[in-house]
């Protein structure tokens, strides 16, 4: 007897990368105090590039990966220290320190801190410094849903720098699609399938 069994190739592509970014942390600085967090609108805009998706390994985009943006944040941590961010920047998957980078931050929120603005970049007793991998997408959406062909799979990435706020309503998302129930929200914005996505089938035996 001849079975046929439907297995997806590798077609599917879906291009999330890692976009890196820089968080200044000033230890006990008082100068300024903050009840709560504070953003610039132009970090909106810094969330989509322009950099299309090519693989990481490409010398040819070598140096479009390296283009990078800041924008202003603002919060004090839970030991009431200052936070200050964010950048944006294509590394691959490098972790490694920016000087440069915290360098543009500290410039950056000097325009909006003015006791900030005689601080030295060169902070390092009273300073740390996080960073961190967003998953990027370049058409600046999360990617939310079933993966075509492989029905037990559902993916939700993509989010970069909305993650948290995100994080509720993609929960509630993927809940609904686990239990089969009639979704709250659309999901074809997001889902893979129509964007990037496409899948081709083979018969076996």
């Amino acid at each position: 007897m001849k079975s046929f069994i439907e297995k997806p190739k590798s077609g599917l592509n879906v291009p999330v990368k890692p976009r890196k970014g820089h968080l200044l942390v000033l230890e006990k600085f008082k100068k300024i105090q903050l009840n709560h967090g504070l953003m610039e609108v132009g970090y909106i805009d810094h969330q989509a590039a322009t950099l299309p998706y090519t693989s990481l390994a490409s010398e040819a985009d070598e140096d479009k990966q390296k283009l990078s943006s800041i924008s202003m944040t603002a919060t004090m941590d839970s030991r009431e220290n200052l936070v200050l961010g964010s950048s944006r920047q294509f590394t691959g998957f490098s972790t490694e320190v920016d000087e440069s980078i915290i360098k543009r931050i500290l410039d950056r929120a000097g325009e909006f801190f003015p006791a900030l603005r005689d601080l030295s970049c060169d902070v390092s007793q009273n300073r740390k410094i996080r960073i961190g991998l967003r998953p990027y997408v370049p058409d600046g959406k999360p990617v939310i849903g079933p993966v075509p062909g492989l029905p037990n799979l559902l993916l939700a990435t993509g989010h970069e720098g909305s993650g948290l706020l995100m994080a509720l309503g993609t929960a509630e998302m993927v809940t609904d699609m686990i239990l089969g129930n009639s979704e709250k929200v659309d999901c074809t914005p997001f889902s893979i399938q129509g964007r990037f996505c496409s899948l081709a089938y083979s018969e076996g035996s």
